[in-house]
């Protein structure tokens, strides 16, 4: 949830590992890597073909964020958008910037990199990072089995080369291939980690305990560093988070327990509805209640909505990704089947 909208933090909590709690930026690089890390295990592991692994990745994304845009149009909409006394400048200038007209929702739903377009649900910055890198991810995961070591070096090359056109030339593009290049590097090491994940497991299981609370303590505050250098330091720490989470037993565990996998279950709903439930919210709220009622209420909505989508949106389209992606596998061995035939 955004702290951000309530309360913008001190200064001085940006040098410390606070800063994480008001740093969404750093847990999207967390995202990413964790993205290429389960994409790996379950694209080797169900050996689809491109086609088949394509349209299960549309049916899991892209129906649920067009739910999510459309419902935030509709709040807009109702509720009305007039400047909030009492809220941060996020609150008031990053969400519902532009009154939702055909065209402004038909924007979003194509997912350009145009910020103001992307104010009706604006952590859909990472799901347009997120779709684009899906297209190219089997070749990604094909790479890594090859050779994880150069297709890890030639994916941070090709970021850091991404970060430097963006940073010189400041392209003002409605689909800009450079803002989407810099995050490639972090799919391909939570791929690696995936292909490694045997190894990685072994090596840390036989650390003792304070080896691996010192793993966690750099882990959180290379995580907590404002990201630079294309988010290296961000990066590590968020790979070694991923690493600690399944490699480590304790925490394997404490992970597989009824609320963190409930939690997990309804994530990309809960992602995706949060910013438009709290911005209805705060326009509801502001002036009526007292302020700090805002936060807790605006989460309890959310977890509520993020549940409701899960089990009216996100589960069924999974459902049908993965029975498109089945006839479309059946059809690809028929066809191989029956030139084989002719042969």
């Amino acid at each position: 949830m955004r702290l951000l909208a309530i309360e913008t933090p001190p200064a001085w909590i940006k040098y410390t590992p606070l800063r994480i709690l008001f740093s969404g930026q750093s847990a999207v690089l967390l995202f990413f890597v964790l993205s290429g890390f389960v994409l790996h295990l379950a694209f080797v592991s169900s050996r689809d073909g491109y086609w088949s692994f394509m349209i299960k990745r549309l049916w899991r994304i892209y129906p649920p964020f067009c739910v999510a845009i459309l419902a935030s149009a509709a709040l807009y909409h109702l509720i009305g958008a007039a400047p909030m006394d009492g809220l941060t400048d996020w609150a008031n200038q990053s969400s519902w910037q532009l009154r939702p007209t055909l065209s402004v929702v038909a924007a979003h739903l194509a997912m350009t990199d145009i910020e103001a377009l992307h104010s009706l649900d604006n952590p859909m910055w990472s799901l347009v990072v997120e779709m684009r890198i899906s297209i190219l991810f089997p070749l990604i995961a094909l790479a890594i089995q090859w050779n994880w070591r150069t297709t890890c070096f030639g994916a941070l090359v090709i970021s850091l080369a991404c970060t430097y056109l963006e940073q010189r030339f400041v392209p003002d593009w409605l689909f800009d291939p450079l803002s989407t290049g810099r995050f490639l590097y972090l799919f391909a090491v939570g791929a690696a980690m995936a292909e490694n994940s045997k190894s990685i497991r072994m090596a840390l299981q036989v650390q003792h305990w304070p080896v691996r609370l010192v793993l966690w303590c750099a882990a959180l505050a290379l995580l907590s560093i404002s990201p630079i250098l294309a988010g290296i330091p961000t990066a590590i720490g968020s790979t070694m988070i991923v690493a600690l989470c399944f490699a480590d037993t304790k925490t394997d565990a404490a992970l597989a327990t009824p609320a963190p996998m409930w939690l997990g279950k309804i994530s990309y709903s809960l992602y995706l509805i949060h910013v438009p439930i709290l911005i209805a919210s705060a326009h509801l709220m502001t002036g009526r209640v007292p302020i700090f009622w805002i936060f807790p209420v605006a989460l309890l909505l959310s977890l509520l909505a993020a549940e409701l989508m899960y089990r009216a949106v996100e589960s069924p389209a999974i459902a049908i990704g993965r029975r498109m992606a089945g006839w479309s596998k059946s059809l690809n061995s028929n066809q191989a089947q029956q030139q084989t035939n002719r042969a």
